[in-house]
């Protein structure tokens, strides 16, 4: 029961027996009776009806008051009830829950909270938050409690030792001196995962740089294509390749292209594709010509590659946007073929 109901009670029952155990009611109550002596017996009869009536209303009193204090605790233990099962709730959660105020402070934190930033409950209450993370992540912190939209934010806790997936979500109205809400998720698993697969992939790669494969990307959403060191040596080529797809298409031999062309459109629906294509080679020494020698007749070098490509991500529609290649030199062919361009 909480202290202004017993509060309200205990004055009103206070009052009542202030007022029988006066001086006043004694007097008045010993001069009532001594007329009551004095009276006739019907009189008599009159009075003592009159002090059972007395008596039943404060009966009656007692019994009402009685309900009262029932009917009180009775809401009282819903209440409780209530606040327990919202209590246990958020405990049950699997994600992590703190509410702040306007000053930044924590309000509230569930056990699970508590057990993700590696501290307990009433530790975390009226502390900054920003005093719970790292200084690196401060900043950022303060940033998504300004901010009226859902904010996500990744960061690691030492205390803990724990990666955890923070949400920020500003409430509109503070209710309970609530300004913010933050979720907690622990990724620790998902983050692990993948830095081990970075890992492999990093391990990958190298192993794919030893062997002398080359590696070429290409995005039908935007029409672009991408490569590593490994393919521009292939070309002669000093840096990466990169840029439009068209770009990629004039790195080919001009009798390769139609073939390279169907055999892109064919893999967005086989989500694979495996070509032997001629590639123009990138000539250091080449000047450009001042138009006395016609393009036709320039002399240019090729060499031969084999593209293995898989699909790596599709559409609604099941069609390949995205397919990375392998590229090497074919087994069967070992030198560098010449040709003119026509």
């Amino acid at each position: 029961m909480t202290p202004r109901v017993w509060n309200s009670m205990l004055l009103k029952v206070l009052c009542i027996i202030s007022v029988l155990v006066s001086p006043a009611c004694f007097a008045i109550s010993q001069i009532v009776l001594d007329q009551i002596l004095e009276q006739s017996p019907d009189t008599i009869k009159i009075g003592l009806m009159a002090l059972a009536a007395v008596f039943v209303f404060l009966l009656l009193l007692v019994i009402f008051i009685k309900i009262q204090l029932g009917s009180v605790r009775k809401d009282q233990k819903k209440h409780n009830t209530a606040l327990a099962d919202k209590q246990s709730l958020l405990n049950d959660f699997k994600v992590g829950m703190l509410h702040v105020n306007q000053a930044g402070e924590i309000i509230f934190a569930n056990r699970v909270a508590a057990f993700f930033l590696g501290s307990k409950e009433d530790k975390l209450i009226n502390r900054p938050l920003t005093e719970v993370f790292d200084n690196g992540v401060q900043e950022s912190i303060n940033t998504a409690l300004a901010s009226n939209q859902y904010v996500p934010l990744q960061t690691y806790v030492a205390a803990s030792k724990r990666h955890l997936q923070l949400g920020f979500s500003k409430q509109s109205d503070i209710n309970h001196g609530i300004a913010s809400v933050i979720s907690l998720a622990d990724v620790s698993n998902y983050q692990h995962q993948i830095e081990l697969q970075s890992s492999r992939l990093t391990s990958l790669n190298k192993g794919l740089q030893q062997s002398g494969i080359a590696q070429l990307s290409i995005n039908f959403d935007n029409n672009t294509f991408t490569s590593d060191q490994l393919f521009a040596d292939l070309l002669l080529a000093t840096a990466p390749l990169g840029g439009e797809l068209n770009q990629l298409k004039k790195l080919l031999n001009s009798k390769a292209v139609f073939e390279w062309e169907q055999a892109l459109e064919t893999s967005k629906k086989q989500h694979q594709l495996d070509i032997c294509l001629e590639f123009l080679l990138f000539d250091k020494n080449h000047t450009e010509s001042q138009g006395s020698e016609p393009k036709e007749s320039q002399v240019q070098n090729t060499i031969p590659l084999r593209l293995i490509g898989l699909s790596c991500k599709k559409n609604d529609k099941g069609e390949t946007t995205c397919i990375d290649f392998m590229v090497q030199k074919p087994v069967r062919t070992g030198a560098t073929k010449r040709f003119i361009s026509n």
